[in-house]
């Protein structure tokens, strides 16, 4: 727990909002049970929306307590369902989970609309209206499979191990960064107005900023799961709009590794004192760079003067008479 599927995580985490925040019963209004990907996630769903329609303040261990022993939902009980709260990146951002978990079932549905299109006769509309729905579902696929692991007995996936680096390094500096970034986005507003995504040296930091970014922008939540789904989907779409005539599904990013590891990062400073230190680096390197280049090349324009008369050199010629008559005395 949590499952490393990141729809699964995105449900789980709805499911956390709805047993801790009153405010999160508005989401019951936007959600079905079937737009749930695992059929326990479904269960919990309908059990959660059963008990808090009754009771709309009904939360937290009262609430954990009534589902334990009334849902019937094997392997569901207080200690679980204490689990399962403990797992949220942050309960408050119950909306933003409930749009992952809608678009996901939107693209499950998707995909199975152009499974039947594909198989049923068609004109040659039919089979470009296939073959566009089948692009898409190739390249979404990888981020909304229908059937995931067993909720109650999922392991997070483990942290690639981190590469040796002098104390200090660029990578780790970025990684203090978005780590403090990710535990206080507040700060994200502020980055965003002398950052960019070129002052992140590895793909997966950039990958990472970027999505933070584009959240910002928009005004979105920002946590592990979102950052994650909205970096997944900036890969999927750029695979769609390539002009690649087949595309072949986008290999799973290291964004979800490299989220774990911002997890077990203890940051030492704030986002923004880190990111203006980068910006420094930065400004310094390039006006060092700029210096260097300008040497260089006044180096070379200055071509080293040769002892003696040049034997390329030629007297200039004599002036031309003028044309016409010349004039009377």
């Amino acid at each position: 727990m949590p499952e490393s599927s990141l729809v699964m995580r995105a449900e789980q985490a709805l499911l956390a909002s709805l047993l801790i925040d009153v405010s999160a019963i508005v989401v019951i209004e936007l959600l079905d049970a079937a737009d749930f990907g695992h059929a326990l996630n479904r269960q919990l769903f309908t059990a959660i929306t059963a008990a808090r329609t009754s009771d709309p303040v009904l939360i937290g261990a009262a609430l954990a307590a009534q589902l334990a022993a009334s849902a019937g939902i094997p392997g569901v009980d207080e200690q679980w369902l204490t689990q399962l709260q403990d797992a949220a990146p942050d309960t408050g951002h119950a909306l933003a989970y409930a749009r992952i978990i809608g678009e996901a079932a939107f693209r499950r549905e998707l995909a199975s609309d152009a499974e039947r299109l594909a198989g049923a006769p068609k004109g040659a509309g039919g089979r470009l209206l296939a073959d566009a729905l089948g692009r898409v579902t190739t390249v979404h696929a990888p981020y909304v499979a229908s059937e995931y692991g067993d909720p109650a007995t999922s392991a997070a996936p483990e942290a690639p191990a981190q590469a040796t680096s002098t104390p200090d390094s660029r990578h780790d500096l970025e990684a203090e960064l978005l780590a403090d970034l990710v535990a206080h986005p507040e700060q994200a507003d502020a980055l965003v107005r002398f950052l960019h995504a070129d002052t992140f040296t590895s793909p997966a930091s950039r990958q990472v900023w970027t999505a933070v970014e584009a959240l910002a922008g928009r005004g979105e939540p920002i946590d592990t799961i979102t950052i994650e789904w909205e970096a997944t989907n900036q890969l999927a779409d750029r695979t769609a709009s390539s002009d690649t005539p087949n595309p072949e599904p986008p290999a799973p990013t290291a964004v979800a590794s490299y989220l774990i590891r911002l997890g077990r990062t203890q940051p030492h400073r704030p986002a923004v004192a880190i990111g203006r230190d980068l910006l420094a680096n930065d400004v310094r390197a390039d006006l060092a760079g700029r210096k260097t280049t300008s040497r260089q090349a006044s180096t070379r324009a200055a071509a080293p003067r040769k002892a003696g008369i040049d034997p390329t050199l030629r007297p200039p010629a004599p002036p031309q008479p003028p044309h016409g008559p010349r004039p009377t005395p």
